[in-house]
């Protein structure tokens, strides 16, 4: 199969394959393409790089995402550099290509990217590659496809706060008979509008339609026709909304006109000054929303890592695999041993902070920690308080902030004599929101969204969401669906209320 078409236009679409593919993935789609005569003006080419599911002890070297996507911003500069361009991916191609559009924002180098659709990519991991990397010898990018794996945790976040969606068009394609990469992985944001469900495909012929009119390609198709300068595209208006901008779960610029400052804000705003961070209160009530967006203001560099796939551990075992986390987002493919010593341990975490640390601040932002309380919780805060202490030490130009975010409240389990702890870290209660405040966000959303709600329906929600931001977006949620449009308030209500509960 013919695997680049060159025009004399400047729109090209560049086709990435995933795990263990090869430009086999998209022959039957680019079978089609090229026999369909309307788009014979755009140009096509395939990236293509070494992967295998299952790697033996003597086998072919596999490189990590971070240089698979090296070699792809190699390959565009090479051969397409200035061009107007479509990336069309699959599975870990999906990521590939997000990493080296997140990886030229963050360092404000030219991508050329304006259009990025996917094909059944595991943004949040996928299941297969967290038993296959148990198996396979030393297989980075397989291992770092991994649920929960720190490297995707991180790109999901940066991608929120950097408001890609803004500058470039994108839309997913989810597999719905897809028995490798979960609905909630190939779309990870509550309420994301930009995603095709195709029910009776699975991961392997979401990429190969029949004909033009088979759905997998007319979803391409459509994409193209909407993302070519003469287009839709060049209408594209960021400050158009829909509801999940709204309803928004993940922060980003694009919404924070629909974002509701508290006091809390101003406090965490004014502690990031000149301290560390850490907030405490329950589920839902904006915490990471509220660090996302001091981040995002700030213009921090960010790192997220979310640990509650780490159980049953130690609290020396939690800092060396925020080690490990921090080593995998430099590309750097090396794993601690466990047993380290304190003293070794505190090497290797400066060595990973001074590979990510450069001329801008870099924020580390740590949730989900999975300790009980106790002692080795209070071990974990000890050994907080101690690399915070090493951070000072690591870059001149570079000031590192530890953005810490729990349910429980770390000061409970703090020794007596901790003056020096309260000077390198505030801890801040971030509790359930006021009256007044939810009374803002509700008037807001009916607003936007003309639901209709009366007073006296706004003052039943108020009395019924405990101060939680997340219960009355769920309950917005719920009216706007076919069932709940037509169901009463208080069943509405009553619904939410379980869903929370579960």
């Amino acid at each position: 199969m013919q695997t680049t078409r060159s025009t004399r236009g400047n729109d090209v679409i560049i086709f990435i394959h995933g795990l263990s593919g090869s430009s086999g993935t998209w022959d039957q789609m680019l079978k089609v393409l090229i026999g369909y005569r309307d788009l014979d003006h755009i140009g096509y080419d395939c990236y293509q790089y070494p992967t295998q599911l299952w790697r033996g002890p003597f086998g072919k070297k596999m490189s990590s995402i971070q240089e698979i996507s090296e070699g792809l911003k190699t390959f565009i500069a090479s051969k397409h550099k200035g061009k107007n361009i479509l990336i069309v991916a699959h599975s870990l191609g999906g990521v590939i290509a997000r990493h080296y559009i997140l990886e030229s924002m963050k360092f404000k180098r030219d991508h050329y990217v304006t259009g990025l659709l996917l094909y059944a990519s595991p943004l949040a991991g996928a299941g297969l590659a967290n038993l296959a990397s148990r198996f396979s010898w030393r297989h980075p990018h397989l291992k770092q496809l991994s649920v929960k794996a720190d490297l995707l945790t991180s790109m999901n976040g940066e991608w929120v706060a950097l408001d890609v969606a803004s500058s470039i068009k994108v839309r997913s394609v989810i597999a719905g008979s897809d028995s490798v990469v979960s609905r909630e992985s190939s779309s990870p944001y509550v309420g994301d509008q930009t995603t095709d469900t195709l029910i009776e495909y699975g991961h392997i012929n979401i990429t190969k339609p029949d004909n033009a009119e088979d759905l997998r390609f007319k979803i391409l198709r459509d994409f193209i026709s909407q993302w070519t300068p003469d287009s839709s595209l060049s209408g594209f208006n960021p400050n158009n909304f829909s509801a999940s901008d709204i309803l928004f779960d993940a922060y980003s610029t694009r919404v924070e006109k629909f974002y509701v400052p508290r006091a809390e804000d101003q406090v965490i705003a004014a502690a990031a000054n000149a301290s560390n961070i850490w907030l405490s209160g329950p589920p839902g009530v904006g915490k990471t929303a509220a660090l996302k967006r001091l981040i995002t203001k700030e213009k921090w560099k960010f790192h997220h890592l979310i640990l509650d796939s780490f159980r049953d551990v130690t609290a020396a075992d939690l800092m060396r695999e925020i080690c490990n986390a921090l080593n995998e987002s430099a590309g750097v493919d090396k794993v601690l041993p466990r047993g380290l010593t304190d003293s070794d341990l505190v090497k290797a975490f400066k060595k990973a902070i001074a590979s990510l640390a450069n001329n801008q601040a870099l924020a580390l932002l740590v949730e989900e920690i999975p300790l009980a309380s106790g002692a080795e919780y209070n071990k974990f805060i000890d050994y907080c308080y101690r690399m915070t202490l090493e951070c000072e030490s690591i870059h001149d130009n570079c000031r590192v902030i530890w953005l810490f975010s729990s349910i429980k409240d770390p000061t409970k389990d703090l020794k007596e004599c901790t003056a020096k702890l309260y000077e390198k870290i505030q801890f801040i209660g971030f509790g359930a929101w006021r009256d007044t405040d939810i009374t803002t966000l509700i008037s807001m959303i009916n607003t936007n969204l003309s639901t209709g709600f009366s007073p006296e329906d706004v003052g039943l929600i108020v009395s019924s969401c405990n101060g939680s931001p997340r219960f009355v977006k769920m309950l917005f949620r719920s009216t706007r669906n076919e069932i709940g449009g037509s169901a009463p308030l208080r069943e509405l209500l009553g619904n939410v209320k379980r869903d929370v509960v579960t």
